[in-house]
Formats: C-alpha cells, sequence, structure tokens
C-alpha cells in the first residue's frame, strides 16, 4: 500500500480545499502520520502543524487521503486492464483520470469489463454489428429492409427478419446501457421517482413492529435513515416483502429522446424497440441494484454519525466516583445476584437476593438432579452450582451454622455470598467450584479443611449453608452510597421492592436508578471477565459491571464487545465494519480526552493510549503490581519496553495522583517551562493557578509566541490547565427522588405529608408520599376547586399536600385526602352503622317471623334519588327565613282536607 506521502499533488490539493486545510499545513501532518506520529498527540500538542483542528478532525482527514490512495490504486489497476487488452485511448485515460468516486470508474470501466456470452455476443458473432451502428447512427437514405434482408439466413439461425432485428436491438442495448452519461442520469432518476412498497408476510403479519410497516409506500428519495435502518431489520428478520416499483415511463422517455434523433424517421420504430430490449436485458436491474447500494451507503454514514454521538454520550457521562456502588443483576427469573464495589472500584460482597423467595432455574434444576441423582453418585462431591454456594459461605466470617430452607416470604430476601474481601485478593473464596478450586480455597487461612477427595461427602454438607437476611440488613450493614440495576419486566415492581428494603434499613438517603445492561451479560462470560474475576459465576459479574459502568463509565465500555453497546437504536443494522471502526475511533478519542489513569486503568483501556499495544499494556498492570503504584508519570520508564519515543507519545494522555500536580492533568512534560512562565505571568505558582483557573484568562498568548513556538500551540499549553479540560466529563451527580423516603412513624394514619402528583386518571390521582407505593386521592377527596367533570385538574408533578386516610381491612392501598380527618376518635367498623330497634347490641339484624329477610313485594317503592326526589324535596324544603305565622300557613294548606 502506498505511503500517504507519495498521493499526486492534485490530489492534495483537492482534500485540502475539502477540509479547509492549508496545502502547507496538510503536507506536514501528512509527514508527521507517516513518521509515527498519533493524531491524539499532533491535535492536542503540536496544533501549529494540524491548523488546530482536533482529533476528530484529523482522523476525517487521513481517513479522506486513505480513500484517494484506494481510488488512485484502483485506477492504476483498471488502466493496466485495459493496456494489456489494447483498448486504451487517450480519451479513456483522460476521463479515468478526472474520475473522482469509484462509481464513476465502475461506470467508465463497465464496457470493457469480461461478460458472460449474452444475446449481444451472440448476434455480433452472427455478423449482425454493421446493422446495429446502421441504427446507431441513424443516417438519412439507409435502406433498413434491404440492409435487414442481407443478414437472414438459416445456417446462422436467423430464419427472419424478425430474428435479425432483434439481435441487432440487443447489440444497440448493450452499447445504451453502457454509457456512463446514461448510467449516472438513470440513476437520478430513479432516486427521485422509484417507491417501495411493503408487505408483511402472512405468517408474521400480527408482530407489533409489521403493523406500522405493512401497506407502507413511499418514495426512495423521502424515507429517512432511521427508517430505512427499520425497513432493513424487518426485511433482514423475514417479516416483510418488498417490492421496487421503478418510473418506468420516466425512464423510457429519457431513454427515446437521448437516443432517437428524429421521431419522424424511420429509425424511430426500431430505436423504440432498442430502448425496450435495454430495459429488459439488465439495464433496469443494474440500476436498481445501484441506487440500492448507494442508499445503503448513505444509511450507513448517517447512521454511524448518530452512533458516533450516542457512544460518545455514553463515553463521556459523569462517572460515580467515591461512591459505593452496589449492582443488581434482576434479568433472571426467582434470584437477583447483586455485587458492592466500593470507591476504589474493587469488588467488596457479592450477595443473592430473592425477589418472590422462589427458587431459580438453575436452583431448581439442580435440586431435581440431586434428587434423581443414584446414590453411588453422592461420593462424586456436590455439582458446580451447590459448591459455588458453599465456597460463598466459607467466605463469610458471620456465623455458619446449618441453616434450613426458609419457605417462601413476602419480602425479599439476600443470601450473603461473601464478606468484604482484601484489596490484594479480590473475590477469593468465590471460585467456582471444581475439584482444584474447592481444594485451593480451602488451604487458605480461615478456612475449614477440605474433605478427602476419596470419602464421600456426607448428604448433610451439599446443602446451603450461608446466612439469610433481608436486603435491609444487608444495606444497614454496608455503606452503599447508590443502588443501580438493568432495566427489568416490571419498573414499578422491582421500585417498590427497593423503595421497601431502602426504609426498611433506615438509610432514606439511598438513591437507586436503573442503567443500561446491553453487553453487560455478555462480558462476563468472556474469558477476560472470568480472570478479572477470578472465576465468579457470570451472574456476579455482571452486577459487578453494572455498578461500574456507573463508576466509570469509560473504563467499564472500554471491555465491552462493539456489538453490544445498547447505544443507539437499530446499530446493529448497520455495517459491522464501520460500526467496529467507529466504536474503535470513539473510545480512542475519548480516553485521549479524559486522560487514563496509570495506576488503576485496565489493559483494554491502557491499550488506547497512543502508541501503547496490549502487550506493552499488560507490562505496565504486570509492574504496578509488582513494583507498587507510580508516584509519577516518570516512574512509567522503569516499564520495559517503554523506550523514549513511546514515552513522548504517551505521557501527555496518562494520569498520575501524586506529587506533582501536573502529573494529574494534560501538561505534557516537554512544556514545562512554558508552564512555568505562565504561572509567572499570572503572578501565581502552578498549584495556585490550577485551583484559581480564572487567572488565565487575563493571559495574552502572543508574549510567549516565538520563532519555534506559535501562538496556536501556547493556546494549546494553556487550554491544559483549564478545568474544562481538565474535567471533560463533568461531576456526577445522585439521583434524587422527588419526595424523600419517609419512616413507618411519619406514615401513620391522619397525618398530612407533603407529596408529588405521579399520575392522573378520571377516578382520582397517584402520589407519591415517599412510601413503598403511590398513595391514592380519590376523586370525592379531592378539593372541590381542583376536580372538573370528576377528572382532577391536578397533573403530573404538581406539588400537593394529602391527609393519610385510615386503611381498610385487607387492604394494602393507600388512601389519601384532601380534606383533614375529622376529630372525634374512629369507630369500629360494626359500630359505624346504625342501630334501631330491629338490631342487636352486637350490630347484627334480629331474625323474626316479621323481619326474617324476605323481600316485602306488598310495600310501596319509594324513590329515594334521581330528580323527582330531588323535586319533591324542593317542595318539602321550608325557608327558615320565613316568619313563624307564614310557616304555620304553609303547613295548614299542605295538609288542608279537600272536601
Amino acid at each position: 500500500m502506498k505511503p500517504l506521502t507519495g498521493l499526486p499533488v492534485d490530489s492534495l490539493v483537492r482534500v485540502s480545499e475539502e477540509v479547509g486545510i492549508p496545502l502547507k499545513d496538510l503536507l506536514e501532518l501528512v509527514q508527521q502520520v507517516e513518521n509515527g506520529a498519533s493524531a491524539a498527540f499532533l491535535a492536542r500538542y503540536r496544533a501549529d502543524l494540524c491548523a488546530g483542528i482536533d482529533e476528530r478532525g484529523i482522523q476525517r482527514v487521513l481517513q479522506k487521503l486513505a480513500d484517494v490512495r484506494d481510488l488512485i490504486d484502483r485506477r492504476i489497476s483498471m488502466m493496466a486492464s485495459l493496456r494489456q487488452r489494447g483498448v486504451m485511448s487517450d480519451e479513456l485515460r483522460k476521463h479515468l483520470e478526472q474520475a473522482t468516486n469509484r462509481r464513476e470508474l465502475n461506470d467508465l470501466f463497465m464496457p470493457y469489463r469480461e461478460r458472460k456470452p449474452g444475446p449481444a455476443e451472440e448476434a455480433i458473432e452472427k455478423g449482425l454489428d454493421p446493422l446495429a451502428r446502421l441504427l446507431w447512427a441513424q443516417q438519412d437514405g439507409a435502406d433498413i429492409a434491404a440492409e435487414v434482408a442481407k443478414h437472414v439466413a438459416a445456417d446462422n439461425g436467423l430464419e427472419s427478419d424478425g430474428d435479425v432485428l432483434e439481435g441487432a436491438y440487443a447489440i444497440a442495448a448493450q452499447w445504451l446501457s453502457d454509457k456512463p452519461e446514461i448510467l449516472q442520469a438513470l440513476r437520478k432518476i430513479y432516486l427521485r421517482d422509484s417507491e417501495i412498497v411493503l408487505t408483511a408476510r402472512p405468517e408474521a403479519a400480527k408482530a407489533p413492529r409489521v403493523q406500522e410497516l405493512d401497506g407502507f409506500r413511499a418514495k426512495l428519495a423521502s424515507i429517512d435513515w432511521k427508517k430505512r435502518l427499520s425497513i432493513r431489520r424487518a426485511l433482514r428478520s423475514g417479516l416483510l416483502e418488498m417490492d421496487f416499483v421503478p418510473p418506468t415511463s420516466a425512464t423510457a422517455t429519457f431513454l427515446e429522446r437521448r437516443l432517437i434523433q428524429d421521431a419522424e424517421s424511420s429509425y424511430a420504430p426500431h430505436l423504440r424497440r432498442v430502448v425496450e430490449v435495454a430495459l429488459g436485458n439488465g439495464l433496469a436491474d443494474r440500476i436498481k441494484h445501484n441506487i440500492q447500494a448507494y442508499l445503503d451507503e448513505r444509511t450507513d454514514e448517517q447512521g454511524i454519525e448518530a452512533y458516533r454521538k450516542s457512544l460518545r454520550a455514553a463515553l463521556l457521562a459523569p462517572p460515580a466516583s467515591n461512591l459505593n456502588i452496589l449492582g443488581i443483576e434482576i434479568t433472571r427469573s426467582g434470584d437477583w445476584h447483586a455485587a458492592l464495589i466500593d470507591a476504589d472500584g474493587r469488588l467488596a460482597e457479592c450477595a443473592v437476593v430473592r425477589s418472590n423467595g422462589k427458587p431459580a432455574r438453575h436452583e431448581r434444576e439442580l435440586a431435581a438432579t440431586t434428587e434423581t441423582r443414584p446414590a453411588e453418585a453422592a461420593a462424586d462431591g456436590p455439582p458446580p452450582e451447590q459448591a459455588s454456594s458453599e465456597a460463598l459461605s466459607k467466605a463469610s466470617p458471620a456465623a455458619r451454622p446449618e441453616a434450613e430452607e426458609t419457605p417462601a416470604a413476602s419480602a425479599a430476601e439476600v443470601v450473603t455470598g461473601t464478606n468484604e474481601v482484601e484489596k490484594t485478593a479480590e473475590v477469593a473464596g468465590l471460585e467456582e467450584a471444581s475439584a482444584d478450586a474447592a481444594a485451593a480455597e480451602a488451604t487458605e487461612p480461615g478456612s475449614p479443611e477440605p474433605a478427602k477427595p476419596t470419602e464421600p461427602a456426607p448428604k448433610e454438607s451439599r446443602k446451603r449453608r450461608t446466612q439469610q437476611v433481608e436486603l435491609s440488613e444487608f444495606l444497614a450493614s454496608h455503606q452503599v452510597d447508590l443502588v443501580v440495576y438493568g432495566p427489568g419486566p416490571k419498573p414499578h415492581t422491582i421500585d417498590e421492592y427497593l423503595r421497601s428494603q431502602i426504609r426498611k434499613s433506615g438509610k432514606m438517603h439511598i438513591p437507586s436508578r436503573s442503567v443500561r445492561d446491553s453487553g453487560a451479560r455478555m462480558y462476563a462470560q468472556t474469558p477476560m471477565a472470568k480472570k478479572e474475576y477470578r472465576r465468579l459465576p457470570w451472574t456476579f459479574a455482571t452486577a459487578a459491571s453494572l455498578a461500574r459502568r456507573v463508576q466509570d463509565p469509560l473504563a467499564e465500555l472500554a471491555k465491552a464487545d462493539f456489538r453490544s453497546t445498547g447505544v443507539g437504536q437499530n446499530y446493529l443494522e448497520l455495517n459491522s465494519d464501520l460500526l467496529r471502526d467507529a466504536f474503535r475511533n470513539e473510545l480512542e478519542c475519548a480516553a485521549h480526552d479524559v486522560g487514563i489513569d496509570a495506576n488503576q486503568a485496565s489493559v483494554a483501556l491502557l491499550s488506547l493510549v497512543p502508541g501503547f499495544t496490549e502487550r506493552l499494556a499488560r507490562r505496565v498492570v504486570e509492574d504496578r503490581k509488582q513494583r507498587g503504584p507510580f508516584e509519577s508519570r516518570d516512574d512509567l520508564r522503569r516499564v520495559d519496553g517503554l523506550n523514549d519515543r513511546i514515552f513522548a507519545q504517551a505521557v501527555g494522555f496518562l494520569r498520575v495522583n501524586g506529587g506533582n500536580l501536573l502529573d494529574n492533568t494534560g501538561a505534557h512534560p516537554q512544556y514545562k517551562e512554558l508552564h512555568k512562565r505562565i504561572a509567572e505571568a499570572a503572578g501565581c505558582d502552578l498549584p495556585t493557578l490550577l485551583n484559581e483557573p480564572d487567572r488565565l484568562d487575563a493571559i495574552d498568548p502572543e508574549q510567549f509566541a516565538g520563532p519555534d513556538r506559535s501562538v496556536l500551540l501556547v493556546k494549546s499549553a494553556i487550554s491544559e490547565l483549564k478545568p474544562e479540560r481538565r474535567q471533560v466529563r463533568g461531576s456526577f451527580k445522585l439521583p434524587e427522588r422527588a419526595v424523600a423516603l419517609r419512616t413507618d412513624d411519619e406514615l401513620q394514619a391522619g397525618a398530612q405529608v407533603a407529596g408529588v402528583v405521579s399520575n392522573t386518571a378520571e377516578f382520582g390521582a397517584f402520589v407519591d408520599i415517599g412510601a413503598d407505593q403511590d398513595g391514592f386521592l380519590h376523586v370525592s377527596q379531592i378539593q372541590r376547586d381542583l376536580v372538573v367533570d370528576s377528572r382532577p385538574a391536578l397533573q403530573s408533578g404538581d406539588p400537593i399536600e394529602v391527609f393519610i386516610r385510615p386503611p381498610l381491612p385487607g387492604n394494602r392501598r393507600i388512601g389519601l385526602s384532601m380534606y383533614p380527618p375529622r376529630s372525634a376518635p374512629a369507630r369500629d367498623a360494626a359500630d359505624t352503622r346504625r342501630r334501631g330497634p330491629d338490631r342487636r347490641a352486637d350490630g347484627r339484624r334480629r331474625q323474626g317471623p316479621r323481619n326474617s329477610g324476605r323481600y316485602d313485594r306488598d310495600k310501596p317503592f319509594r324513590q329515594v334519588f334521581g330528580p323527582e326526589n330531588d323535586r319533591r324535596g324542593k317542595r318539602e324544603r321550608i325557608d327558615p327565613s320565613l316568619s313563624l305565622d307564614e310557616k304555620l300557613s304553609m303547613l295548614t294548606d299542605k295538609y288542608r282536607t279537600k272536601v
């Protein structure tokens, strides 16, 4: 492959104009890249060589140069092939050299490409080429019928004039199909007027994502890239069928105008037939294929650009550093697995959280296997899952009496997995239960002596010997600053469970949030994860990965596969090669912008340092394990294989939190004297300048510029001292609840609490009051000025003051009211009913012959509701403002006997 420095000058000039970089700077940039300088180093520390563009801009420039180099290589190979066959001409050479993209080159090379024998080649072998040229030239005065009669010969298979003309039509149609200008014009027509029609297959018509696309019809030019990705996904899954509707009439009209010189001549009918043959012999299919390929390229480009933006936002999300985070893996039915990550990013403890008290699927299979296993197979020891449970129990320093299996409980429970793991031996004792792992674990201090391999394990030893505690007790006994979990199928149930456990623990300040878990399980089952977590079961590794994704998103996503990032919609439908390159480039750019901690970064993250390889990154990790953490960036020179050239490229992107404050910034050591002069100009020392970055605004970069140092370079050095460059990701903010959680004492009946409306309906509103679940505010308990046609005028997010109503027997719902409770003490449910002469002292109705529960049909029906009752009440109502004489007169008139 040719180096970039060998590109022609005209190509460099064209690229320089496209990207907006002076030709001199572009030539210097190409020279530095060919000498081994990385794009990150040039953008950050040699801004004078790249016109001040950033790393992503340099990558785009290099990609354009690589595309030009590939185009030149393809042009050279085409021209060599044409010379070999002796068909190269000066005009063709000129067109090939002026082509600016691969599509134009392919159009020019199309007539000379080796093809399979077709109708045109067979007609040429039969000698119909002169007739075809006659039709193509359209000369006046030619006798077409006489020329056709000359070629009629039975021995060539041309038995009639129609056979001769069809052969000539095929030759002329091929000439028409090979003209580059015709192909370019037809692409524009197809792209403008073509349509697609989508039809669902009968077996997939009821699929939700198919119903919205079934019967979809639109022009290709009007479909955006997101819709194209959805269509591509549905077509790939076999749920839809697509019909391509080309603009046949517009295409034929265009070809006839370009081919026929005189529509009234005798050649016109023959040339119209040539157009029909050309479209039927593959021209339409070729244009259709080209249009689809072009749209796929456009879709991939636009989708990749959107993927880059989404991935950049995920990688540069604020890290929750210095927080103890509890990650919970909830995707499996049955048990929930949790892992606590301390503030240093190390695994502190594991736990199994049971949401419903039911055993998980693998435990049910284990129980069934244990029951059906023959008695003589018991000597083989416990199965791996059971041995793993025993390993978890051995690692716990708490009392280890053999616990009996508890029945299914309503509250979720936690099975303690391990105690706090030492930093020097993370998750020791949590290895999968194999014979070697169990023996190695039992030899550690404080572990019970393992049984001999030859002796059968007692039946009781295969039972789970772990202590069972509630999640609330686990939270109360550990320092947990945040609880994270993957999105589950029932988010309200998950939130209700976590709220109840947090309230029960007494630590109302612990927040919880859902995080993206795409790729976490996939990484947890990779060899890298097994080595990192020392063969910890993948469920715990997944929970730990979720917690670390919040603690340091960049470091955790660096270990993920590009196909499982979960960033963007339908991103897996994009070109896999482009997707992989985009993921790698954005990951490198994000790591270079943030900086990589040399004492805590993993091998995957260290390999992103400019000049580093995976082998060198492993050496850095091994060195800090053997000799201890690095005190300064100069200590990295002790790593074997890190020479001066690599050190100069990489040191600016490494961070060491030591005695020198500049080692924890992006300031390059080669500008050490410049930074001191900048601090002197600001009237302070470097530590003060880092703490008071506002002093940098008053510094003029031109006073430090010189023959060997441009103004752009000085500005780049000053920017490394500013907080926006030192803290690219910003600060993490703990999620805040709309309403703080309250204790049970604060949620007693009759208490007035402040809440926030979470949802509204016609029959009332749901209010978050800091309890396990939202309280229900019935429409009858809402103030009348907030009710409109039996619908509350409240909206989600409105603050509101409510009173807690007494709970009804057997009802877990929290009733709310906007009216204060009555001052009279509440009576029992039996005492609230009215007592009469036919009721006993205990409230039950007396049974007798006159009132035995039968319905008295002779008793007249009395309407106690409706408009008639309202009118009667109005007639019987007496105005209290009337005088006594007026009231007596009204009563006399009412009860006067009619004669």
